[in-house]
């Protein structure tokens, strides 16, 4: 299964920037910013969440499940799971966040094609948005992506980067 939680124009996010989001992703897709916890062994959560903070979508303190990261003077770290963990992250954008995330639309990654089919939603990426993949169709979500760059290739095609 193969779905993509957006990130919809809100006023609750006007702080957000796409353009810092996708530079910070760009800047940082081949190694760790040590200013946010680098120990992760998977770290795609993580680097999603660094590039929308980045960007400007502020910490979540309010819901029932948060979405933060802090750090003490000594270099220690603590995070939420949603955070670090790309299922959760994507349950907390869907049902718990301030900007409700929406699915757009998901493919079944078991068909009988290696590749999902390209369908009209494509034309709802925009840079930033979060993709979410679930790899073995279990509805668990095993991967996180971010936008960052749309090509003309194909019509509203997008590089991923995670």
């Amino acid at each position: 299964m193969f779905g993509i939680a957006f990130l919809p124009e809100n006023p609750v996010f006007a702080s957000h920037n796409r353009s810092l989001s996708v530079n910070y992703a760009n800047y940082w897709i081949y190694g760790r910013n040590c200013n946010y916890p680098c120990n992760f062994s998977q770290d795609c959560t993580n680097y999603v969440s660094q590039a929308l903070y980045e960007g400007g979508m502020p910490f979540d303190t309010d819901s029932f499940t948060h979405w933060r990261v802090y750090g003490d003077l000594f270099g220690n770290w603590s995070w939420t799971v949603t955070w670090s963990v790309a299922d959760e992250f994507v349950r907390w954008l869907r049902y718990d966040s301030p900007i409700r995330g929406q699915l757009i639309q998901a493919y079944d990654w078991n068909s009988s094609t290696s590749l999902p089919t390209p369908s009209n939603y494509n034309s709802q990426f925009y840079l930033a948005d979060v993709v979410a993949l679930d790899f073995d169709s279990d509805g668990i979500i095993d991967h996180l992506g971010i936008v960052a760059q749309l090509s003309g290739i194909e019509p509203n095609s997008g590089l991923i980067t995670s």
